[in-house]
């Protein structure tokens, strides 16, 4: 049944007012305060007109512009045609997204991928984006590491040169020899490195020096170390031999060892950190807390890598002795099992070797490791770039 309400200095239908109500619920259109109708210019039967034919698609449950708030719409103008299309166009032509996924400022979205409106998914801030990087770059540095029985070898003998402190291999040698600028190129793609080395070495604000050049960050360095604010010591302790042998250029570190060792000096230290490296060089364990890895030589390439006249001259008697009384036992009580190397350097153990033979005949075996390893060598590349920065 239709009838009418009186509201302030207007007389509108009840119909009219249902229509009124249902907008200020469910749509865009602000209708709180109404404006005043004039009867004499608007009347009912026009406005239940320009509602049902003039905006048909603004049914917009629970949903906002993300631009702007929406104008609110002039009843005023209702009866001028043109106006009233100009202002529907208007609200039309504004992008759309729904109330709950509308985000503030800070956050941009992402733009909308095969054609989807890409709802529900959200650009990550700058300090989140850098946090979501670093990690990437770092997992990629870890598997990277993880993959590589050479790399793993190379990086446990860069820390283990530095702990022994030679005087062919200390801090003022690789600082030289690899400069701070050679580094900081290594680490173009790793500015979550930059970033805390040269916060560490230089004292700059960890934000500033993020966004600083590699080449910038290097001088940096130069000239707190050319004014002793910073020692050759305290320069190498804050690269992590991890990350120079992921990025760094690891075949000139073996170079480096190879060309620099004083293989006929066979004093005590350099003897028992050449049985550390034999160790190393047959382990199936990684540097890593956990797993494992491809041993670099077999017991049987460090065997075959010694002049057998070598080995049966340095090797002590005893030593010697209790190879052939293991491989007797054997094949007494397993006949059909072969005594291998490994076996023989279980009695013949690397402390053995090192302290024995001399070292200049131990050369061949690192010439075999360096074999092994070559292919690594030269398939090593940079860890992939995820965030480019200058």
């Amino acid at each position: 049944m239709r009838g009418t309400a009186l509201t302030g200095d207007r007389e509108v239908s009840s119909d009219a007012c249902a229509t009124e109500a249902s907008w200020g619920r469910r749509s865009v259109i602000s209708l709180t305060p109404p404006v005043p109708v004039n009867p004499g210019k608007f009347t009912e039967v026009r406005l239940a007109t320009v509602l049902r034919e003039k905006l048909p698609n603004l049914e917009l449950s629970n949903m906002q512009h993300a631009s702007a708030p929406p104008p609110s719409f002039d009843f005023r103008n209702a009866g001028n045609a043109s106006a009233h299309r100009s202002e529907a166009r208007q609200m039309r032509a504004r992008p759309i997204v729904p109330l709950e996924e509308f985000r503030s400022e800070r956050v941009s979205r992402p733009p909308p991928a095969n054609g989807s409106t890409g709802a529900g998914r959200i650009a990550l801030a700058p300090a989140e984006s850098f946090r979501a990087s670093d990690e990437m770059l770092r997992d990629e540095a870890q598997t990277k590491l993880a993959h590589s029985p050479a790399l793993q070898v190379v990086c446990e003998m860069m820390g283990k040169l530095r702990v022994m402190t030679f005087d062919w291999w200390t801090p003022e040698f690789t600082r030289q020899r690899w400069s701070a600028h050679a580094r900081m190129r290594w680490f173009r793609d790793r500015p979550d490195l930059r970033q805390e080395i040269t916060a560490s070495l230089t004292g700059l604000p960890a934000t500033t020096a993020r966004h600083k050049s590699p080449e910038f960050q290097a001088d940096l360095m130069a000239a707190v170390m050319e004014a002793g604010d910073v020692s050759a010591p305290r320069f190498e302790e804050v690269f992590d031999p991890r990350d120079l042998v992921v990025h760094g250029p690891v075949s000139e570190f073996w170079t480096s060892f190879r060309e620099r060792m004083p293989w006929h000096d066979d004093g005590p230290s350099h003897q028992a950190f050449i049985a550390w490296f034999l160790r190393a060089l047959l382990a199936e364990r990684t540097c890593a807390e956990e797993g494992t890895r491809r041993a670099i030589l077999t017991p049987l390439d460090v065997r075959a890598a010694i002049d057998a006249r070598v080995w049966q001259t340095y090797l002590p008697v005893d030593v010697r002795a209790a190879v052939d009384e293991a491989r007797i036992r054997q094949e007494r009580s397993r006949p059909r099992d072969p005594y291998l190397a490994r076996h023989e350097l279980s009695i013949a153990v690397p402390e053995h070797i090192a302290a024995h033979v001399p070292l200049t005949e131990l050369t061949g075996v690192f010439t075999a490791a360096e074999q092994a390893m070559a292919s690594e060598f030269s398939a090593v590349r940079t860890v992939g770039r995820v965030r480019s920065e200058p």
